[in-house]
């Protein structure tokens, strides 16, 4: 058996479970999660389990599953142990701490019997069975009579989703210090790329900062999704059925893409996600086809 942490937003989780559920597969063994989505510090933001809304019979690990894999079971001491365990691997052997500058093959040295600690932000983590992924990854939802009208829209216009990452990007000062920040250059590069595409296009922006989006964004063409802030798995889900995509540097984005169908889409993402030297992490992120900007 293998146990798989699962923290953070729900692009994150979703990354998580991917990787967990190919590496059981590899690995011909049982995956098991641990849910830590509810940890609270001044430099994460606590979130909520999302994986139940999609296709996933999710297989939660006890508390004394979890603490065979580790020495401690202190929250304290825990928290030490990873941060020695990430420099110093030889020090626990069960206990696997993602190296983020490592490339997804590393994955082949892997084994059975082993907790594993990370966000695997790459489809080369999953890509084998990227078809069980997305039968896996089917959206399981009720969708409100508003929600509805915008899937219809979508699904009969030329759409565009744009996704705009602000929140705790801004507000935690942590979060501020790692990841780059998608300019207004940017949109405005991607907007007007699709402009030249196609006869007729409709941007539908999604955003946890609405407010700034349509002060930002002011002409017929853009459709605002402010309905669904305290149910993000509808806007991704809305993301999906969108024909083309401008991503941020948000894994949650970076989802809604890469679940959209559509053979022909167009997908742009931004060049640098993280700033400084950490950016070299994102190498593998971003899929071949989609466009850097």
């Amino acid at each position: 058996m293998i146990i798989v942490k699962i923290a953070g937003g729900l692009g994150n989780q979703l990354f998580q479970y991917s990787f967990g559920r190919f590496l059981s597969i590899n690995l011909k063994t049982n995956v098991k999660f641990d849910i830590q989505t509810s940890y609270e510090s001044s430099n994460f933001t606590k979130r909520n389990v999302g994986l139940h809304h999609f296709n996933i019979n999710l297989n939660v690990a006890s508390k004394k599953e979890i603490n065979k894999f580790k020495y401690f079971d202190n929250k304290y001491f825990t928290r030490l142990e990873r941060k020695l365990v990430q420099k110093m691997p030889f020090l626990n052997r069960r206990y696997v701490v993602q190296d983020i500058f490592e490339s997804p093959e590393s994955v082949s040295g892997y084994t059975d019997n082993c907790y594993y600690d990370g966000y695997w932000q790459s489809e080369n983590y999953f890509k084998p069975i990227e078809n069980i992924i997305r039968k896996d990854l089917e959206f399981n939802l009720q969708l409100s009579q508003y929600n509805l009208g915008l899937l219809n829209e979508i699904s009969s216009n030329e759409s565009i989703s744009i996704h705009i990452r602000k929140g705790d990007y801004v507000t935690i000062k942590a979060n501020s210090k790692l990841f780059s920040e998608c300019s207004i250059e940017y949109y405005n590069k991607g907007i007007n790329f699709f402009i030249s595409k196609f006869k007729h296009p409709l941007f539908f922006v999604f955003s946890d900062d609405i407010e700034w989006a349509k002060n930002n964004f002011i002409d017929s063409r853009f459709r605002f999704v402010d309905s669904n802030l305290d149910s993000p798995e509808i806007d991704m889900f809305l993301m999906s059925r969108c024909k083309n995509n401008i991503i941020a540097n948000s894994s949650f984005s970076w989802w809604g893409a890469w679940l959209n169908q559509n053979a022909d889409k167009v997908v742009i993402a931004p060049l640098r996600w993280y700033k400084g030297k950490l950016n070299k992490s994102s190498m593998n992120l971003v899929p071949t086809g989609w466009f850097k900007l």
